[in-house]
């Protein structure tokens, strides 16, 4: 990518924190470097396997307690050792204080069948490797929408935290029926995303 469409970028999207889960040091450098291409990391995270990435994304999300000092983006490889990338996606999406954070999921080889289950199971993206390593275009349209929305939703939720939403409930139990709205919006959005063509430009 051009260094001047790569500014334009930055100016359009403010950056974020970016937690990889890839084993490969080589595959993981690769992603890093995308994501500066298009100004889209703030700080990047990377977890080595399943369980270790799956404590990264906890920790940035205040231990499990729901609050975030960041807009985590999550990237992981869907062959993770010690708990794969499809087991961190259903962990993820399961609990309700990380279901809202966009996961997009790497393949180095694409199965249909395995986009299906990622996106039954809240996937955000599905893609192959060499698209997010050579940050094409398909890439790039869904790394900047998804971390447009995790920059919004993690606002939402520092405003609830400063605010207490006013009522007696839990942060949680305050919040997240709109999160859980949000997701859905975002997963009839994007549910095409998972389907995508990996050769499509």
């Amino acid at each position: 990518m051009d260094t001047e469409r790569g500014w334009e970028m930055t100016k359009i999207l403010n950056p974020i924190d970016v937690i990889i889960g890839e084993a490969c040091d080589g595959h993981a450098e690769l992603v890093e470097v995308s994501l500066e291409e298009i100004g889209v990391a703030n700080r990047t995270y990377r977890g080595r396997n399943g369980k270790e990435t799956l404590a990264l994304i906890r920790r940035a999300c205040g231990g499990g307690r729901g609050e975030t000092n960041v807009a985590p983006l999550v990237i992981l490889d869907c062959d993770l050792p010690h708990d794969d990338g499809v087991a961190v996606l259903r962990a993820l999406k399961s609990d309700p204080r990380h279901s809202w954070i966009p996961v997009i999921m790497m393949t180095a080889a694409y199965d249909h069948r395995q986009a299906e289950q990622c996106r039954n199971l809240g996937g955000d993206a599905y893609v192959a490797k060499w698209t997010a390593f050579l940050g094409l275009p398909s890439f790039v349209r869904r790394v900047r929408s998804l971390a447009s929305r995790a920059s919004r939703i993690a606002s939402r939720r520092r405003s609830a935290i400063r605010n207490h939403l006013g009522c007696t409930g839990t942060l949680e139990q305050c919040y997240m029926p709109n999160a859980r709205r949000n997701d859905r919006r975002g997963q009839e959005l994007g549910g095409k995303e998972v389907r995508d063509d990996p050769s499509a430009p």
